[in-house]
């Protein structure tokens, strides 16, 4: 589900089944009025088709997108978004962003990070995540 297209009339008998929450995390450029999108286009296919395979379990939050790579926003926005999802009710909280743009090894995060390869093909892609994601819901 996405939470841009939840109603309100199905929210009661659609809640308790969503346990995850999926959080796209992108960087965009832009240089004389050129967009370069490819990061973001990248990371939304492979959230939205990611919510599509896992409907009923994965709720589908509205991407943080940032002009820039500045790390330290990126930190501040993690912080941010533990403290406001820590009574949310959900038990998973995946946060998808793109290899290298990141430094995912250093990001001080209490949720599951989802990496996209840069260079991998999408729909390999997309099956390696549904599988992590898979893997982390049985091993809890």
């Amino acid at each position: 589900m996405r939470l841009l297209e939840k109603k309100e009339t199905n929210w009661s008998t659609i809640a308790p089944y969503l346990d995850t929450l999926l959080l796209p995390v992108y960087h965009y450029q832009m240089v004389q009025k050129e967009l370069y999108l490819e990061e973001a286009s990248l990371i939304e296919y492979i959230t939205e088709e990611l919510e599509k395979r896992l409907i009923g379990r994965m709720l589908l939050l509205p991407a943080y997108s940032m002009i820039g790579n500045d790390y330290k926003l990126l930190q501040c926005m993690v912080d941010n978004a533990k403290k406001e999802l820590v009574h949310s009710g959900f038990h998973y909280t995946f946060l998808v962003i793109l290899e290298g743009n990141w430094e995912e090894n250093s990001l001080n995060t209490p949720f599951h990070l989802l990496t996209v390869k840069k260079e991998a093909e999408k729909e390999m892609e997309l099956e390696r995540l549904y599988e992590e994601v898979l893997q982390i819901w049985q091993s809890a």
